[in-house]
């Protein structure tokens, strides 16, 4: 090839001829040491190699073969390590070839799709993922595998690919692939995405793999814009009252049932605790508590984001109510030895523990004469529309709330904002435009 600047040629300037060569979408080249101008210059010749023209001069045919056998020898040197080396030509292999260096992987010439599988399976070994996830990460890995082998991709075997090759284009055009051929939510592409990710992350920390090619890698899932469904809104509607809060108050007074009196405090800390999710006061733990600063700090388990709120004196009084009950865990809804690192022991405990306490709840919706399911849901519903209808902006609720945008929040609640937007902007003072008679 002839490397010219398209934009601005000098039809009069000698221009460096190089060789060049394409592996995995990646263009390397190799300076010959020969120049010719652009006029002068065949793209088409040779067999689509390139050569230059008779214009050149007497020495055009002395130039074209000095090409050729440039050509060739490289040509030589790559099939020759291909021979020795099967199925560990790669980019970096290619480059240290035509710059007549040693050849030298960064990746050690491992498989990177084998290196995802097992990666998956020590996580798992070590309590880090549950079973689901692992087989959830293996079948993205089987995916994968066939997207590299249909698009003719695979430089390690036939399906796969080495850890080095692996680049922000080819996750582009895999997510395409999820997308266009396989007919996947952008939801479900992230998820595949995630052990795919992973892996290259843990290879780059292995030093093998570019860290900022897997920097770029981790910064490549797909933007979500929240979508509320239709069971979601419905959802909201299930509320209670400020009426409907103070009899249910009265009715845990009087419940002479030792453990529906139990779920129902839960369910009031939940909704003191500033609309706090079924599953995070499942797994709250004494740990996660301040007295002294009177605080609640622990990863959400839904966001996996560190979440901390404030604690008023009704939420303190139940945990006090609490103390020395359990050691570990505050509401007993755990042995104390559970692993919350298992997802999937944590997924199927969670059903169960939610099931129980609504099941419970449902009877003392009934017996108040609520026309809905009182479940512990509603409590957060009922935290997040008090909180609104008193004044607290959009913003601080959705915090407190542990919502990951304020998008959500004002999607689920829109229709409690007007009230308050408007008792809002009644506070604005503004000078007069037009005087009255």
């Amino acid at each position: 090839m002839l490397k010219v600047n398209r934009t601005s040629t000098n039809k009069d300037k000698l221009y460096p001829i190089h060789l060049q060569y394409t592996w995995n979408r990646n263009t390397l080249t190799k300076q010959t040491g020969l120049s010719c101008r652009a006029c002068d210059w065949n793209a088409k010749g040779n067999g689509n190699k390139g050569c230059v023209k008779s214009s050149y001069g007497p020495d055009y045919i002395r130039v074209n073969k000095q090409l050729m056998a440039l050509l060739a020898e490289y040509d030589g040197k790559i099939f020759e390590y291909h021979q020795k080396h099967p199925n560990q030509l790669n980019s970096d292999a290619i480059r240290a070839i035509l710059h007549d260096k040693p050849i030298t992987r960064s990746d050690d010439g491992k498989d990177f799709v084998d290196f995802g599988e097992q990666y998956l399976k020590n996580e798992h070994s070590r309590n880090k993922i549950g079973i689901s996830t692992l087989k959830n990460g293996l079948s993205s890995f089987k995916i994968f595998r066939q997207f590299l082998s249909e698009r003719g991709l695979a430089t390690c075997g036939t399906n796969s690919i080495y850890i080095g090759d692996l680049s922000e284009q080819m996750i582009d055009d895999y997510i395409n692939y999820r997308r266009n051929t396989k007919g996947n939510s952008d939801e479900t592409i992230n998820h595949a995405l995630t052990p795919v990710i992973k892996a290259i992350t843990d290879a780059a920390n292995q030093g093998l793999a570019d860290k900022t090619t897997a920097l770029n890698i981790s910064k490549m899932r797909i933007a979500i814009r929240p979508q509320l469904d239709e069971e979601q809104k419905k959802d909201v509607e299930r509320h209670l009252t400020q009426e409907q809060i103070t009899n249910l108050i009265e009715y845990y007074k009087n419940c002479k049932e030792p453990r529906r009196k139990e779920y129902l405090e839960i369910f009031f800390f939940a909704y003191y605790a500033c609309g706090l999710r079924c599953v995070d006061a499942m797994t709250l733990r004494w740990s996660d508590i301040d007295m002294e600063k009177k605080e609640l700090r622990k990863i959400l388990i839904k966001t996996t984001k560190r979440h901390t709120i404030p604690l008023n004196e009704q939420a303190i009084q139940i945990l006090n109510a609490w103390k020395g009950r359990h050691q570990k865990f505050v509401f007993g809804l755990l042995s104390d030895d559970f692993n919350l690192n298992n997802t999937e022991a944590l997924y199927l405990r969670r059903n169960s523990v939610e099931q129980s306490i609504n099941q419970s709840l449902k009877v003392v919706g009934e017996k108040l004469g609520l026309d809905f399911s009182l479940t512990m849901h509603v409590a957060r519903h009922s935290f997040a529309i008090h909180a609104l209808n008193s004044g607290i902006s959009l913003y601080v609720v959705s915090r407190l709330l542990g919502h990951s945008s304020t998008t959500i929040t004002e999607q689920v609640y829109a229709k409690y904002l007007p009230e308050t937007l408007a008792e809002e902007v009644s506070k604005l003072k503004f000078e007069s435009l037009m005087t009255t008679d």
